[in-house]
């Protein structure tokens, strides 16, 4: 006796089981796209987090390096045995003021995970060439710190104070100018969040100093 296959009714089940597993992957897919983009939300937080908080220390760490390396420059040549002042006698606490070093962890963890990718290219690129100006900022600190003792040296001993004085002071033009270029970044940085113009007037702080709004006027933590 030949039995009757019932084609409509294993077709259906077919159709009930591909559609079952075609509608759990369309939601797991689902479900990691909302995760991932909380995940990004949560990277972007913490970097404007990170570079407003570096942005206020730089806003007061330029300034301050200028205006040392600016007293360096007025000093008279002093001669071969000449004596140098003290880096306090200029009004400056123990010759440099220990600032808090400028953070990267936001910035290392986000590169750790491949959802920073979803900030868009743009994004990251201005990001990438901030904190690489930030690198850069830290190797020329370095520099200075390590000009400091020889200058401190010469200043008590008297020896080669006119070297010493031009080490410590282009040490510190040189800082100053990679921290004037970190303050683009963030300017850059803001602009490209917040769409505002990047080349607004600032104003002129006393003292003939420019001010420094590489901070809280141009990042904006959201």
């Amino acid at each position: 006796m030949k039995l009757a296959i019932p084609w409509t009714r294993l077709v259906l089940e077919l159709f009930v089981i591909v559609a079952g597993i075609l509608l759990a992957l369309v939601a797991d897919d689902w479900a990691q796209e909302r995760a991932e983009a909380r995940v990004a939300a949560a990277l972007k937080q913490s970097l404007l987090v990170e570079l407003a908080t570096n942005a206020r220390i730089l806003e007061t760490r330029l300034p301050y390096h200028q205006r040392l390396a600016d007293s360096l420059a007025a000093l008279p040549r002093p001669g071969r045995k000449g004596r140098l002042p003290a880096l306090q006698e200029m009004g400056f606490d123990d010759g440099l003021a220990l600032f808090p070093p400028l953070s990267r962890n936001a910035w290392d963890a986000a590169r750790a995970t491949d959802v920073i990718n979803r900030l868009g290219i743009d994004l990251l690129f201005v990001l990438s060439t901030t904190y690489a100006n930030q690198d850069e900022v830290g190797l020329e600190s370095g520099r200075v710190r390590a000009a400091v003792e020889p200058y401190r040296l010469a200043r008590l001993e008297g020896v080669h104070p006119s070297y010493a004085r031009a080490s410590l002071h282009d040490a510190l033009e040189s800082l100053v100018m990679r921290e004037g270029a970190l303050c683009e970044s963030y300017r850059i940085l803001g602009a490209h969040l917040t769409g505002r113009p990047r080349d607004e007037e600032q104003p002129a702080q006393s003292g003939g100093v420019p001010a420094v709004r590489c901070g809280s006027a141009y990042v904006e933590i959201r």
